[in-house]
């Protein structure tokens, strides 16, 4: 028998589906890890007093697993932090969509090199910083972090 959130993710997904073909939204995408995709939380999955806005892609317990760019755009955030998603990375693509990585253990060189100045910059591991258009482009399948456990 299905519960009641597995119905209402599958109904979502279909008007979606209509709405928005999957071609058109998939066309420059693909996925962040490579390997076998296992999601643990489905986009509107319900979760105490609320809906779960995206989807959890579980890396099997490992951490340090590279996790590549889904997209041609460009970082649009970066976050650190001890609570929430830790270290996170926020990208955007050209159609506006954003794509959000947390509980990361950490970036890719190139990224981390940034992150580390501006640490030491500001003399605090607490970072919140956004980015403009094109400052930090990222191609698809670039690699941009790696899996982790940090925050919350």
């Amino acid at each position: 028998m299905y519960n009641l959130s597995t119905v209402i993710s599958s109904l979502l997904i279909l008007i979606t589906m209509i709405l928005f073909p999957l071609n058109a939204v998939m066309a420059q995408t693909a996925w962040p890890v490579h390997g076998e995709i296992d999601i643990s939380s489905g986009f509107c999955d319900f979760r105490a007093r609320h809906f779960h806005g995206g989807i959890d892609i579980r890396t099997g317990g490992v951490e340090g697993r590279e996790i590549y760019s889904p997209i041609n755009g460009y970082i649009w955030r970066i976050r650190y932090s001890y609570t929430g998603y830790g270290k996170a990375l926020y990208l955007k693509d050209s159609d506006g969509y954003i794509y959000v990585f947390g509980h990361l253990s950490g970036l890719s060189e190139r990224f981390e090199k940034i992150v580390k100045n501006e640490q030491y910059r500001l003399k605090k591991y607490y970072l919140d910083w956004d980015f403009p258009p094109d400052s930090l482009p990222i191609k698809l399948g670039e690699l941009i972090a790696f899996s982790g456990q940090t925050g919350a």
